[in-house]
């Protein structure tokens, strides 16, 4: 078609403008790799030539196995723990299994909800097995939404709580927190965990039913898709309010709700997180304008109402005026070929954890069929959420710390995977078209077992990188952490931000700071908060005490490699040297 031409050239001139802007030094080899690899895909699915696809079979071909589906998950915890509990962490044998779990059931045939939960099953034994070695949370704002929700539980009310946060005038998630732990007698922090699971076993559930609805099509690609984007599977285990939001909002697309269930369910998502309440918004716009249905109108009424009263009765309009501000200056900064340098990350993640992302990229050249096959509120919302996309990576290579992957990507994503079955089936039309799906879906769950998502200290993947688990506190430093809480006196202190939170935890009364927080004048930052990242020269200008971990020495963006062993050869005092040297508390030198 000509249509397709004409992209294809786009594509092409695309990538050599972006090959050109990393020369230039306005790109990261991250993003450029991205980028790259998601034009090839899509400009090679361009390239494919039409034909019929004859097969009774559907977009991918499917085998009959000859065992249940439900011995993978099984098989995968096997292995995963066999490994642990001989090196203290995964190694090859849980990569190549969950590899192969997922790849098998991606290609079973059997009904789509059961192979749904069957994926949702393995990644999930990937995150329980972890809870055995690690302390929860492996968050970070969580830590901030679980202490909040502790004080919630013993003070009994919102107000006098010393955690505070104008993104949140109403705190739902905290608020969730504290009501199952009062419920349910566990703490706020297995609360969390128990809420990360719901999400990991909520979400690929909804997008599969959302995906029927609106494709006619009963796929469970679109699911798995999700699944394995570490963008999306990783809030199960560092719940936050965006993702709870989402979820709310994805649950009101679902047929046959009504009055009486859909405001709540608007009002909870809306005082969830006013960023994804605005997505929420102008997809419904979208939605309203392309289709004119009554039920579209109704729910874009009700939403209108819910959204205008909150922001014009709390301090909503001001945070969220900032955030659609910093989404500005990051677009126009990249135009300009500037940085904004104190939101910069110092260390950049490894090139190859940019493969954690190829199930974003599959999603985006998916997306592109929809917009090019599509009609009505298919292609408008194909085309809003690659255009989200774009500018969340954009955004992210000169302003790091928006994180708008999170806030513009993840919406965008959940969209893309609804409308994936649509573009499986156009594809299926393309001669070579059911190879080309099926190559696509087996190189990006290779993509996502080799990122090493929730594999800390496996060398077999990238791990570590922003989107993973690395750098946890297991229940040894833990205790050490415990302990050291009840002797740490008045003073500067610096340690990384997992064990920061987890000692913030503790104390409970905490008042947080840029950077750290106080507490009866113990004052504490955290190495890796907000840029802060720790070299040799920091060091020997710190005037305070340095509690380093020798577990945090993996996680990127706060300390220098090597900085450990400095430690320990620099002239100095050590004060406090727990479990063979797993947790130091160091002292500079007096000059």
């Amino acid at each position: 078609m000509k249509q397709d031409s004409v992209i294809t050239v786009l594509l092409v001139a695309a990538a050599l403008v972006f090959a050109a802007l990393y020369a230039a030094n306005r790109l990261s080899i991250n993003l450029l790799i991205y980028i790259e690899v998601t034009l090839v895909l899509a400009v090679s699915a361009l390239l494919l030539p039409t034909g019929v696809n004859r097969s009774k079979n559907k977009e991918i071909p499917t085998f009959r196995m000859p065992f249940s589906l439900w011995f993978l998950p099984i098989a995968v915890y096997a292995v995963s723990q066999v490994e642990i509990l001989l090196l203290r962490r995964t190694g090859l044998g849980y990569v190549v299994a969950l590899a192969a779990a997922l790849t098998v059931t991606a290609f079973a045939r059997e009904e789509p909800m059961k192979k749904v939960m069957v994926a949702t099953a393995i990644v999930g034994v990937s995150i329980v097995i972890l809870y055995s070695i690690y302390t929860p949370s492996f968050g970070n704002d969580t830590w901030r939404d679980i202490i909040w929700a502790t004080q919630i539980s013993q003070l009994d009310h919102i107000a006098a709580a010393t955690i505070k946060q104008g993104a949140y005038p109403f705190p739902m998630v905290p608020l969730t927190y504290a009501m199952l732990s009062v419920t349910s007698g566990m703490n706020a922090t297995w609360a969390s965990v128990v809420l990360g699971l719901i999400y990991l076993v909520q979400l690929p559930l909804l997008i599969y039913l959302l995906s029927r609805r609106f494709t006619g099509i009963s796929n469970p690609q679109a699911s798995l898709l999700l699944l394995i984007a570490p963008l999306a599977v990783i809030w199960s285990v560092g719940y936050i309010p965006e993702v709870y939001s989402l979820s709310l909002f994805l649950t009101a697309f679902l047929p046959q709700l009504t009055p009486v269930t859909l405001v709540p369910l608007l009002a909870a998502g809306v005082f969830g997180h006013g960023g994804v309440a605005t997505w929420m918004v102008i997809t419904m716009v979208v939605l309203w304008i392309t289709t004119r249905k009554k039920s579209v109108t109704n729910l874009l009424l009700y939403l209108l109402v819910v959204f205008i009263a909150y922001a014009a009765y709390t301090t909503l309009l001001f945070e969220l005026t900032g955030a659609y501000n910093g989404v500005l200056n990051a677009v126009l900064a990249f135009l300009r070929g500037a940085r904004i340098l104190s939101a910069t990350v110092p260390v950049p993640s490894p090139p190859t954890s940019s493969l954690g992302n190829l199930a974003l990229s599959t999603l985006a050249v998916l997306g592109l069929f929809v917009f090019l096959r599509g009609k009505g509120a298919a292609r408008a919302l194909a085309f809003f959420s690659e255009m989200f996309l774009v500018i969340a990576y954009i955004g992210a290579s000169v302003f790091p710390a928006a994180d708008l992957p999170r806030y513009l990507g993840l919406p965008s994503a959940a969209v893309l995977a609804i409308l994936a079955p649509y573009a499986f089936k156009v594809l299926a039309e393309k001669s070579g078209g059911r190879i080309f799906s099926s190559l696509l879906l087996v190189v990006t769950i290779i993509a996502f077992a080799y990122s090493g998502l929730f594999a800390p200290g496996n060398p077999y993947t990238a791990n570590q990188y922003s989107y993973s688990v690395n750098g946890l506190i297991s229940y040894d430093d833990a205790s050490q952490l415990i302990a050291l809480s009840h002797i740490l006196g008045p003073g500067l202190y610096l340690t990384d931000w997992r064990s920061g939170l987890f000692l913030a935890y503790k104390y409970l009364w905490i008042i947080p700071q840029y950077q750290g927080f106080e507490y009866n004048n113990v004052k504490l930052l955290y190495a890796g908060s907000y840029g802060l990242f720790i070299n040799s020269m920091y060091l020997r200008n710190f005037r305070g005490l340095v509690l380093l971990r020798q577990g945090a020495m993996e996680m990127p963006g706060v300390y220098e490699p090597g900085i450990f062993s400095h430690v320990l050869i620099y002239n100095g005092d050590i004060l406090f040297n727990g479990n063979n040297g797993s947790i130091l508390i160091w002292a500079q030198p007096p000059s």
